[in-house]
């Protein structure tokens, strides 16, 4: 069942998905707000243990790394973003959002190469498929 905390990272990513599919960047603003009522929701209503928030929030680091090393195939915002979320959800389910993300995404550009024949410089918006696993995992 969902909760309200549930809804409020939803709505988060939903703004971050429109930003990510109009201009393919995410608003700085709005991730430190992000930031911040991701530890206040953790803090407050979710007293869960500091091995999931870190497990979570080692996987952004992981994903800032990779930003770093592949000038941004996977952007800065993305790899922030994923960390928010693995505060949010903890290393396991952030995992399985992660895991999902990245298989719509790669069926998505699949379709795209093969029915509209992309080239390789098109690049694929990620928000809006974290969105859709997040969705998927929450109701679950």
């Amino acid at each position: 069942m969902c909760k309200i905390e549930d809804f409020i990272m939803l709505l988060f990513l939903l703004w971050c998905s429109i930003s990510d599919l109009r201009t393919k960047k995410i608003p700085t603003v709005l991730l430190i707000i992000m930031s911040l009522t991701v530890i206040m929701i953790r803090l407050i209503f979710i007293r869960q243990e500091i091995a999931g928030m870190a497990g979570g929030a080692l996987m952004g680091a992981i994903f800032w790394l990779i930003s770093k090393y592949t000038n941004q195939a996977i952007g800065y915002g993305d790899s922030w973003l994923l960390g928010n979320m693995g505060i949010y959800l903890g290393g396991i389910s952030m995992l399985e959002v992660a895991t999902t993300a990245f298989f719509l995404t790669g069926l998505v550009s699949l379709a795209g190469i093969v029915i509209k024949q992309w080239k390789k410089n098109v690049t694929v918006p990620f928000v809006p498929f974290l969105t859709a696993a997040y969705l998927g995992v929450i109701m679950l």
